[in-house]
């Protein structure tokens, strides 16, 4: 008895994520490498939250270390110099900076110890990995007082106030009593084989980090309502403060809203993969009570759609948070097993504005949740992958072709909606870049609308069921794992059972564009022979007709850099139908039959595969051409219903 009581005194002086990593009460999905514990309080006058946080964290790798490396991304809002602050200008998804000294913010850390004793605070130092700007000051390096070898586990406690600025970037508050509080906390980078990998908090840029074992108790004042990304575990009420106790493991951030004003609505998917249910909430206000079963059930269909064809949705809760119309700078934004939504109440109800960005943001549960790629390095594995996803699952949930917009006879699908953004500047850059290095204006096009083409035209080629395969097999085999661009690929290539690289090569990590054409179409009688023949001495003049038999010459044309097989469809007035594949290796092909009819019509890339072709228009071409007035409006019409649709939802 006393050896029980013994080593039940040791089990409870250990933290929560230590018993986690011991796998004494679960088998863990990810390797649970940075774990946190941390108590925290909202103060609501001075728009700051204090904490303390013990971080458990493990050395993965084959090297020692004698330093750590945190992000401090609240910085980024501290002034006008940060890195941040100097690429964005000073405006980021639809919101300015604050002009006066409580719209700004910061994180300021005053105190730093390892679990033995030794002070870090000291050694504490601001760098800039990304770039010369001394001045940013949201990554700090510590030096350890004797290296962290491979396999050591080493603690750190931590003591840290957080100044939220008013809303802006997906942080901070808004009058009325809202706070999103995200970026928060003090957040060890990654350590990699080739050191550590903890970038600036960029204009552009998201978010990297470890998964781990997240333990956090919130207190905010007893009017509040908090929304967290854990399971609520328990409430402890005291005079003046109602403290939230959540529990979350295998993720890789912890995020939180508070407004006294919110109410809930709930929601539930039976999830017959692990034989539990999924409880969804969303925290929304009395103004947009309505649209709550819109965003509810948009949920649901992703929840089932994404389990489908990725993998099962390992946890037991889903919070949903719809802002305020006054904070909508935190809107579209996601964290694991949370995301932020957005209600526009006067969008006609065919434009489904409201569950696309539930549906996008969901998606990242898995993108940037589950697979948790490098999105400072490699933004399209998250964004761009959702991106295709979501389409996927808008034509599922919507129907085609309007699933994205249904309204006086408009359609436009989420195919429509990417090129509108994508054609405009389609040779700027590659899609495989660092964030922060693109040409203004090119992140979203590279990132997501771009891959978003370019894994549809992918669908293109192999097929739907092998794209299928590759989806989910990529999902399965790197969930939790970190996975890169070139893993993304070797599962390609294994499933389709074909080297791709050469495709990859030119779409992913070149800047040609694609763009087939029908160049030119004539159709005319065949005629036999006409004029002299023979030799001298038999020289006669013969005028031979062949009625009825024509002969038709296509030329059709490659005007872009980028090389893919296309089919070609050939179209007579009889209704005969040719069908050819051209491998496009030429700059040009001519094409010539002979028929008892006259070619009415040539078109290439006839079942629109190649949605990365960046001119449509001339894809086709009849022998008699047809006014096409009516089309250019139309399209211009949706090109700038897009561009209206990308202005409202600047979601992440």
């Amino acid at each position: 008895m006393r050896l029980l009581r013994t080593l039940l005194l040791l089990l409870c002086t250990l933290s929560p994520p230590l018993l986690s990593q011991m796998k004494i009460f679960d088998t863990p999905l990810s390797p649970r490498i940075a774990n946190y514990t941390i108590h925290a309080e909202l103060h609501p006058e001075s728009e700051t939250v204090t904490g303390r946080e013990a971080i458990t964290w493990r050395n993965t790798t084959t090297r020692a270390v004698s330093t750590l490396q945190f992000h401090l991304y609240l910085n980024a809002f501290a002034n006008n110099q940060s890195t941040f602050m100097k690429e964005s200008r000073g405006r980021n998804r639809g919101f300015s900076s604050g002009t006066k000294q409580e719209e700004w913010g910061y994180i300021n850390v005053s105190r730093m110890n390892l679990w033995t004793g030794a002070n870090l605070l000291p050694s504490l130092a601001y760098i800039h990995p990304d770039d010369e700007n001394a001045d940013d000051r949201t990554v700090a390096e510590v030096k350890l007082p004797k290296p962290c070898g491979p396999a050591e586990t080493i603690r750190v406690d931590v003591e840290f106030t957080s100044k939220l600025p008013r809303v802006f970037a997906r942080s901070g508050f808004a009058e009325g009593g809202f706070f999103m509080v995200a970026q928060w906390f003090p957040k060890i980078g990654v350590l990699q084989p080739d050191g550590w990998n903890c970038h600036e908090y960029h204009s552009n840029s998201e978010f990297f980090a470890d998964f781990g074992v997240y333990d956090v108790q919130i207190s905010v004042p007893r009017d509040y309502v908090v929304a967290a990304n854990g399971t609520l575990v328990g409430k402890r009420r005291a005079n003046s403060t109602m403290t939230y106790q959540y529990h979350q493991e295998d993720v890789h951030d912890f995020v939180w809203a508070a407004d006294p004003r919110f109410i809930t609505r709930h929601g539930v998917f039976h999830n017959d993969s692990t034989g539990g249910d999924v409880d969804i909430t969303i925290f929304t206000y009395r103004t947009n009570e309505t649209y709550a079963p819109v965003h509810l059930d948009a949920a649901r269909h992703a929840l089932a759609y994404f389990q489908e064809w990725f993998g099962v949705y390992p946890y037991r809760t889903l919070t949903i948070v719809d802002p305020p119309a006054n904070a909508r700078g935190a809107g579209g934004m996601e964290y694991p097993a949370f995301f932020t939504t957005m209600t526009i109440w006067w969008l006609p109800k065919g434009i489904h504005v409201s569950a696309m960005v539930t549906i996008h943001e969901f998606g990242h549960n898995y993108f940037q949740g589950m697979l948790a790629s490098n999105e400072f390095e490699e933004a399209w594995l998250d964004e761009g992958i959702n991106s295709y996803a979501e389409l996927k699952s808008m034509e599922r949930y919507y129907g085609t072709p309007g699933s994205y917009i249904d309204f006086l006879g408009l359609k436009m699908d989420g195919v429509t909606f990417h090129r509108s953004s994508y054609i405009t500047s389609p040779n700027l850059d590659r899609v495989v870049e660092k964030s922060w290095l693109y040409a203004p204006g090119q992140y979203s096009r590279m990132s997501y609308s771009k891959p978003a083409l370019l894994l549809r035209t992918l669908e293109g080629i192999v097929g739907q069921e092998t794209m299928a395969r590759i989806m989910k097999t990529y999902f399965q085999e790197w969930k939790f794992k970190h996975p890169r661009t070139e893993n993304f690929i070797a599962v390609a290539n294994r499933v389709a059972k074909q080297d791709l690289s050469w495709y990859f090569a030119q779409v992913l990590y070149g800047t040609g564009s694609l763009d087939y054409a029908v160049e030119s179409v004539r159709t005319e009688p065949l005629t036999g022979k006409a004029g002299f023949v023979g030799s001298d001495s038999t020289l006669r003049f013969v005028d031979e007709k062949r009625k009825g038999q024509f002969e038709s010459v296509i030329e059709v044309v490659r005007k872009g850099t980028v090389i893919v097989p296309v089919d070609v469809l050939f179209v007579f007035d009889d209704g005969n139908r040719i069908r050819e594949t051209w491998d496009g290796k030429r700059e040009w092909r001519e094409f010539r039959f002979r028929s008892a009819s006259r070619l009415s019509y040539a078109v290439v890339d006839p079942d629109r595969k190649l949605v990365l072709d960046t001119d449509m228009r001339n894809n086709s071409r009849r022998m008699h051409e047809e006014r096409r007035g009516v089309w250019r409006v139309a399209l211009e019409l949706l090109y700038r219903v897009q561009s209206l649709l990308q202005h409202l939802t600047f979601f992440s």
